[in-house]
């Protein structure tokens, strides 16, 4: 994965912000444009604290050499946005919305696990070998 900064990189402090703001700016879009409803800053800052979350724990398992866990949590962060956008078009109300927002969470979440589980099995074979 040669365009990851290598491990222990001060480049990982300058990937933190860009995530956080990639990850970001989509649920703002889904939840005040998309859903078209008015703008709350609370909920603005709330989903700003979310995605810093989301970013600074992604970029310490990247800043610490666990690249597998923040490529495929990143895939599944993508793939969760996507499904989040494809949910929300559906006008869905109510109780349905969050069916969206929940899918978010299970492919976020989902692809942070199979990351460690895939990162765990990629350290006990190189230190097999």
């Amino acid at each position: 994965m040669p365009f990851l900064p290598p491990a222990k990189s001060n480049r990982w402090f300058t990937w933190f912000p860009a995530y956080a703001f990639v990850t970001w700016l989509p649920l703002m879009l889904q939840r005040f444009v998309l859903n078209d409803v008015d703008f709350s800053l609370t909920l603005a800052l709330r989903l700003a604290v979310f995605a810093l979350a989301v970013s600074a724990i992604l970029s310490l398992f990247g800043w610490i050499g666990a690249r597998y866990v923040w490529l495929l949590a990143t895939a599944g962060n993508v793939i969760g946005l996507v499904l989040l956008f494809v949910y929300g078009m559906r006008d869905m109300d109510g109780w349905e919305d969050l069916a969206g927002l929940l899918t978010y969470f299970l492919f976020l979440g989902g692809g942070f696990v199979l990351g460690l589980i895939i990162e765990g099995i990629a350290r006990l074979v190189r230190r097999r070998n």
